[in-house]
């Protein structure tokens, strides 16, 4: 789902389809799961999966779960976070009754960014809550720049028509809010965002030691600024694979840490306390790496070619630049500026991230104009934006927004179920926030499970990508069934 994947190993054909699930715990254009991970003790979530043996201890015995920071979090939202000992973790119960089709909860990002292809894009998103600023009509523009190759290189190209605001009845004509800059703006920052509230929310959480504006007030502004630019304009491709937006929320989070201490006033251990939440196996069993063999090969390209960067280069690489932005480093994150301690990161994010991939603009509007005007107008304005040839794969394009990635602190503690009880869905603003809905009627007290994959694939399939990725052998009612093929 949602991604672009540039490794041409012959072992992603067999696992291509991962990319079309997942609705929480998803690793974007990485694909980790293509390859057999060295380590089955590391966990996703902090927690155990559900159907985990329950004589292999995940967890190590001094591990230490924090009630409180759980309660805290989870009041009002009809949910909690048990602990349920070392084989399984932590999971996620419902505090009442819930109906079918009911919202269990909804939780904001504990952190979360756009996707590093479309921000470089200058896909136009709220900098904090990832909501679209786009308008309708500029939404269906970009998306035919993204046919106009295909068009010109079809046998019997397709000239297409201009598109007007006109084209768009019943579309305010004032359009989105052009949206609350970034305090930074007259020092050059280009974010944007949906309110005050959100620049704000940004400025403090992790925006605040980005800004340009910031940089260029220290004594190294230029080194500070080439660093930055150079952060997002790195390929950060491994073995063939694309992992930028990994990188850039890895990046989002040693801010936020650093902000937490500059601009919040937290101490080390408050700065960085709520990330170690989402991993209760030792730290030192997750990296970026402990998805990539030692002995991994990936098709290199044509002979002669420069030899692309190792696994070690890449992280190296990055706390060199993290190094230079973030001057001096903040006395008590030192771990988070070593190769090490970043890679530990990385592979924070690979266990835990969740696709934000919100309906569009003009997949809200289309609705609008169904109701409005009939299926016969929704038909005619889709020819007139995407041609006559078109595919329904073109047409899809219309139907999504701006990408990105959030980390969820009460949403990372649902366990898997290949028979699950919960999914999640989006807000109704379209933003990062995690909605989680009730498949079917949940008592009080019982675990709250979604599928982190397929469900309905065979069973050997599922428990294929379970193992190779969450690194666990389902044993849920669904997979001990007899009659489950």
């Amino acid at each position: 789902s949602f991604f672009r994947v540039f490794c041409e190993s012959r072992l992603l054909g067999a696992f291509l389809y991962l990319s079309s699930f997942y609705p929480v715990g998803v690793i974007p254009r990485a694909l980790g799961n293509i390859l057999a991970p060295k380590d089955s003790e590391v966990m996703n979530g902090g927690g155990a999966p559900v159907g985990a043996c329950p004589d292999v201890a995940f967890i190590p015995a001094d591990f230490h779960f924090q009630e409180s920071y759980y309660q805290e979090l989870c009041s009002g939202l009809g949910v909690g976070v048990r602990f349920s000992g070392p084989a399984r973790g932590k999971l996620l119960v419902a505090r009442r009754a819930f109906d079918a089709e009911e919202v269990l909860f909804r939780e904001r990002k504990c952190v979360g960014a756009q996707n590093l292809d479309d921000k470089l894009e200058k896909v136009r998103v709220c900098g904090s809550c990832l909501c679209s600023l786009e308008s309708v009509l500029r939404n269906c523009l970009r998306m035919r720049e993204k046919l106009s190759t295909q068009l010109e290189d079809a046998a019997k190209p397709e000239r297409l028509p201009k598109l007007l605001a006109s084209d768009f009845p019943d579309v305010p004509a004032a359009g989105p809010s052009l949206g609350t800059p970034c305090r930074g703006k007259r020092q050059g920052c280009a974010e944007v965002y949906c309110s005050e509230g959100c620049e704000g929310e940004a400025w403090q959480r992790f925006h605040a030691v980005l800004c340009p504006a910031t940089l260029k007030s220290t004594s190294t502004p230029k080194e500070r600024l080439q660093a930055l630019s150079d952060l997002y304009s790195e390929p950060w491709i491994e073995g063939g694979i694309g992992y930028e937006d990994i990188f850039h929320l890895g990046f989002t989070i040693v801010a936020s840490a650093v902000c937490g201490i500059r601009v919040r006033k937290e101490t080390p251990d408050q700065a960085w306390y709520p990330f170690t939440m989402f991993a209760s196996s030792p730290w030192e069993r997750i990296s970026f790496d402990y998805l990539l063999p030692v002995d991994y090969k990936a098709d290199q390209g044509q002979s002669g070619q420069a030899d692309p960067p190792t696994r070690n280069e890449l992280t190296e690489r990055a706390v060199t630049l993290l190094r230079k932005i973030h001057h001096p480093v903040p006395s008590g994150l030192e771990f988070l500026f070593q190769p090490e301690g970043f890679s530990q990161v990385l592979g924070m994010v690979l266990l835990n991230c969740q696709n934000r991939h919100p309906p569009s603009p003009f997949s809200v509007y289309k609705s609008l104009l169904c109701s409005e005007h009939g299926e016969g107008a929704l038909t005619e304005l889709l020819t007139k934006i995407c041609g006559r040839f078109s595919t329904q794969k073109d047409i899809a394009l219309l139907d999504f927004s701006s990408k990105g990635l959030g980390m969820y602190s009460v949403g990372s503690c649902m366990n898997h179920s290949c028979a699950p009880n919960a999914r999640v869905s989006y807000s109704d603003r379209n933003d990062e926030a995690l909605v989680v809905v009730a498949m079917k009627p949940i008592a009080a007290e019982e675990e709250v499970c979604i599928s982190y994959i397929d469900e309905n694939a065979p069973r050997q399939r599922r428990q294929a990508q379970l193992l190779s990725h969450y690194l666990f052998q389902c044993s849920c009612t669904k997979c001990t069934d007899p009659g489950d093929l």
